[in-house]
């Protein structure tokens, strides 16, 4: 049953969701703020099982951070400096000395986590309007091939301790089927993406797509849950979707930039 939720949820929400990614402008930005308020939210709620004390309006500084990012990185600073007087004006003025440090850590993350991913993410559009639905997809290809890799030609697991069921050989398919589906983008599209492309587009999503998913797994494992939250439908939380998108969209925002 969970599984045929799954394929109908796909089958409506991925064409919607290549729509969004390649029509950009305040649309996408739009999707991608209201994907920010969630994860963060998410993510609050997992924190808030080891870590009571934590402020709720560190949410609205992740939208904010997210509206920063995606436009002006002057404004970051700002977001630092509110994070740190609003979560500090609590624990000096209620004496709340045990666990201060953490509940630093914790608003930090859950503010900039989200918010640099989904920024970058939109700030890929200023490259070209078919990088975010590329990126998508060569991340679903990473994906189904990983999990497909590892069924067929799994030996090596245990090699990545935040996911002991995860093997070598379905990491390495991963990546090479991203490379090889990052060949026919630029062989399709000759005149938007170079050989750097190729190899900006299969690192991006065939190795960082990757390790983003590996990075939510640790967190969840940490904070002792399986699924980030269930708003999905048969898939789980906002995090569970798009944790590949939140470390490889940065990384590629990066290397189109400096390469």
């Amino acid at each position: 049953m969970n599984f045929i939720k799954r394929i109908i949820v796909s089958l409506v929400f991925i064409p919607l969701l290549l729509l969004i990614y390649y029509t950009g402008s305040i649309y996408l930005k739009a999707f991608l703020a209201l994907l920010t308020v969630i994860s963060s939210h998410e993510l609050f709620k997992m924190f808030s099982q080891k870590e009571p004390g934590l402020l709720y309006v560190n949410v609205v500084l992740a939208l904010y951070a997210f509206i920063a990012i995606s436009t002006d990185l002057n404004q970051i600073p700002v977001i630092l400096l509110l994070m740190l007087i609003i979560n500090g004006i609590r624990d000096v003025f209620w004496n709340k000395i045990e666990g201060a440090t953490q509940r630093f850590s914790y608003s930090m993350f859950l503010i900039f986590y989200p918010a640099l991913g989904f920024g970058m993410l939109f700030r890929l559009t200023d490259f070209h309007p078919t990088l975010v639905p590329i990126l998508a997809i060569l991340i679903w290809v990473t994906d189904i091939f990983a999990y497909l890799g590892g069924m067929l030609f799994g030996k090596h697991k245990g090699i990545l301790k935040c996911s002991p069921n995860k093997s070598l050989e379905g990491f390495i398919s991963g990546f090479i089927f991203a490379l090889i589906c990052s060949f026919f983008i630029q062989k399709i599209f000759p005149d938007i993406y170079s050989l750097k492309h190729i190899i900006i587009l299969s690192i991006s999503a065939g190795i960082f797509g990757q390790f983003g998913d590996l990075i939510e797994s640790i967190i969840k494992r940490d904070m002792g849950v399986k699924d980030s939250s269930n708003i999905i439908p048969g898939h789980g939380g906002i995090l569970d979707r798009f944790d590949s998108l939140l470390i490889a969209a940065p990384v590629m925002c990066c290397l189109m930039t400096f390469i």
